[in-house]
C-alpha cells in the first residue's frame, strides 16, 4: 500500500507541477501515469477500513484524471484539478505518502470559490493560474 501511495503521490505531483508549468502534455503524461498506477494496485492487501476510504475516493480519482488526460485544453484541465486534489487529500490522509506533504489553499482559483491542491513543497507554486499567479496561496496543512 505504500509504494502505491509514494506512485500515486509521485504522479499527482507531476500532473500538478504540469499545470503550475502551464504545459498541457506534460499534466497528461502525469495523469496518464497515475491512472496507470491505479489500474495495477492490488487492492487484496487492504484492511477492511483501507478498502472504505480506496472505494470511497478512487473512482473520483479516476474520472478526473481520466478527463485530464483526454484533453490538451489547460483550462478544462485544471477545471478537474479540485476535485481530483480533494479525493486525493482523502487518500494521503488515510494511507500517507511516504513523505511530509503540503495541502495547499488558493481562494480566487474556481472562479473565486477556492480550490486545494497537494504539494510536495511548502512553497506555493500555484497549478490553478501558473504564472499568472504563481504565488497566491497559501498552507493549510503538514500531513504526515
Amino acid at each position: 500500500v505504500q509504494t502505491m501511495m509514494k506512485d500515486l503521490f509521485a504522479h499527482y505531483v507531476h500532473l500538478k507541477n504540469g499545470m503550475v508549468n502551464t504545459d498541457a502534455n506534460e499534466t497528461k503524461a502525469g495523469a496518464t501515469a497515475l491512472l496507470e498506477v491505479i489500474a495495477a494496485f492490488d487492492t487484496t492487501a487492504l484492511t477492511p477500513e483501507q478498502q472504505q476510504v480506496y472505494n470511497a475516493n478512487i473512482d473520483a480519482i479516476i474520472e478526473d484524471a481520466g478527463h485530464i488526460m483526454s484533453t490538451s485544453d489547460i483550462g478544462h484541465q485544471r477545471e478537474h484539478m479540485g476535485t481530483l486534489s480533494n479525493n486525493m487529500y482523502a487518500m494521503v490522509k488515510a494511507f500517507g505518502a511516504g513523505k511530509e506533504v503540503y495541502y495547499e489553499y488558493c481562494p480566487m482559483a474556481n472562479k473565486n470559490e477556492g480550490a486545494y491542491w497537494l504539494s510536495e513543497s511548502v512553497k506555493i507554486r500555484n497549478p490553478y493560474f501558473g504564472s499568472k499567479m504563481m504565488d497566491c496561496g497559501e498552507v493549510t496543512e503538514a500531513v504526515k
